[in-house]
């Protein structure tokens, strides 16, 4: 039996050992983090070496502090023993001479006091050991929980690339290590002058610190905490208001009925990137120990949050370029610029091609100042532009006051060109409610033809999306000979929108470069309840 209780500390190194060599088979074999030997010396995580040595030794400490405590209480159950055979042959001793004196066999023994003696043995001193040995191994069951919390947490925060995502994980994870109602994170912006809430999740519905929520960090109190790099415990919002009546985010935190907070600053390679917010709504929440287990992942999960709003920033960036080549030619083309495909070009068979124009724009631009003139035409366009989104036409260009559409490509059926039909007499009506700088009623001229065109992108670095071809010439022809608030078409606009659209003949007229050809007047017809009360709004 001694020999076993001796050998206590090296079964509890041996363990810790052995969950050492365990845990880098799991993160080698099954977590898949590298080798084994990188794993078993940590080098992908120096943050795992020490936590694996933190629970070899409350292994080993804790197989040590059990030998100790068993044989102490090997020992004083040796000392009971032998006190109590020493009792008993004492009474029994005092017994006998109580008879052999007294000759009365009815006297009670004496020295009972020597009973009370075994009993505080028996219950004081044993009970007290066992509770301490329960209470030890309780503590060292709790601590190892929150380690293997801790290293889970640290895998799957790891796993996550956008803050949302690794936040996220966080709140549902690190419960069981912190105790919390709300967590919050905020971000430093502005060379590290202002803190700009970036996250913040809660258990209840209303948040008074909203998203966006900035406030200088200079002279506030979180100045301290970015600069020192400690966290800051408080334990009573209220009576710390009342001494501070001034902080505003603390009002905002106990209006919410946060009671306690725990303020952990995130260091990312030695430099602030700003703060998360433990918060409950309990009084008394937090302890020292609570900070000093956010300490254990303070640095990685600081580097996974910068590194995470890093990709969030160049998503961003994506978007805007993405949205601005949107802008300037159609999705198919950028995909094919993005493929790696130099100046593509495309031979469509038949597109409908409509040319509009602002009359007397020459002399609107001779008389008024350029300021005045470049508002005109962005006022103008950007109704054309929505115009174009609610009918699906796609947007070629602006040539001074005109400006070029075609039906949408590659798409040829007829109904799109009803479409871009439809979108020139919503133009029209677009015009009723625009004015030139005087006051006048704005007049437009709008052509159409349809018919091959050559499209694709022109130049190597200034590259713009272009349509060319005979049809944009006669388009842009039926436009310049055509009337104010009227659509001039093509006989080929009037054949494929014969059974959809009435035409009045014009006649044969000559246009430059093209002859004498017959052209049509589109008449009006009723615009489309809903475009008609969205032309009015604007």
């Amino acid at each position: 039996m001694s020999v076993r209780f001796s050998r206590l500390f090296s079964t509890g190194l041996l363990l810790g050992c052995g969950y050492w060599v365990l845990e880098s088979a799991i993160h080698a074999y099954v977590f898949e983090d590298g080798t084994f030997r990188q794993t078993f010396f940590c080098e992908n995580d120096a943050n795992e070496a020490w936590m694996r040595l933190l629970v070899t030794f409350l292994l080993a400490g804790f197989g040590y502090v059990s030998d100790r405590v068993v044989r102490a209480e090997r020992s004083q159950k040796e000392r009971a023993l032998k006190l109590s055979k020493l009792l008993n042959y004492i009474v029994q001793l005092s017994s006998q001479v109580g008879e052999t004196l007294h000759a009365d066999p009815a006297s009670p023994p004496a020295n009972p006091t020597f009973r009370i003696e075994k009993s505080l043995l028996d219950e004081s001193e044993i009970g007290k050991i066992a509770h301490a040995m329960q209470g030890l191994s309780k503590y060292v069951g709790m601590r190892i929980e929150g380690l293997q919390a801790l290293l889970q947490l640290t895998h799957e925060i790891n796993k996550g690339l956008l803050v949302d995502e690794v936040l996220e994980k966080l709140y549902e994870s690190f419960r069981t290590v912190i105790p919390y109602d709300r967590i919050g994170v905020a971000l430093l912006e502005q060379n590290g002058e202002v803190l700009t809430s970036r996250w913040v999740r809660s258990d209840y519905e209303q948040t008074q610190v909203s998203l966006g929520y900035s406030a200088q960090v200079r002279g506030s109190s979180l100045q301290r905490i970015i600069e020192t790099g400690e966290p800051r415990i408080i334990n009573d919002l209220a009576e710390y208001l009342d001494s501070h009546p001034d902080s505003k985010s603390t009002s905002l935190l106990v209006a919410e009925g946060i009671r306690s907070s725990l303020t952990c600053p995130l260091v990312a390679a030695g430099r602030p990137i700003g703060v998360i917010f433990f918060s409950s709504r309990q009084t008394k929440t937090y302890e020292n120990q609570h900070s000093e287990i956010f300490k254990l992942i303070a640095g990685q999960l600081s580097v996974v949050i910068e590194k995470s709003h890093a990709y969030e920033q160049l998503f961003k960036e994506k978007e805007t370029s993405d949205s601005l080549l949107l802008n300037v030619m159609p999705a198919r083309i950028i995909n094919r610029i993005k493929a790696g495909q130099i100046n593509p070009v495309e031979e469509l068979h038949n597109v409908g091609i409509l040319f509009a124009d602002i009359v007397s724009f020459t002399s609107i631009a001779r008389e008024y100042p350029s300021e005045i003139v470049a508002q005109f035409l962005r006022d103008v366009f950007s109704r054309f532009d929505d115009l174009c989104e609610i009918y699906g036409v796609e947007k070629i260009k602006t040539i001074g006051d005109a400006y070029m559409v075609c039906s949408s490509i590659p798409d040829i059926k007829t109904p799109v060109i009803c479409n871009l039909a439809e979108f020139a007499q919503a133009l029209v009506g677009a015009a009723n409610q625009l004015s030139y700088p005087d006051g006048r009623p704005l007049e437009i001229r709008i052509g159409m033809h349809a018919g091959p065109v050559v499209a694709g992108v022109i130049g190597q670095k200034k590259f713009a999306y272009d349509v060319w071809g005979d049809t944009v010439n006669l388009a842009q022809r039926l436009e310049s000979t055509g009337q104010p608030g009227r659509v001039h078409v093509s006989e080929s606009i009037c054949r494929l929108l014969s059974g959809s659209f009435d035409f009045e003949p014009r006649g044969e007229i000559e246009l430059k470069g093209q002859g004498k050809i017959f052209t049509y007047y589109m008449k009006p017809k009723p615009i489309r309840g809903q475009i008609l009360d969205s032309l009015k709004e604007q």
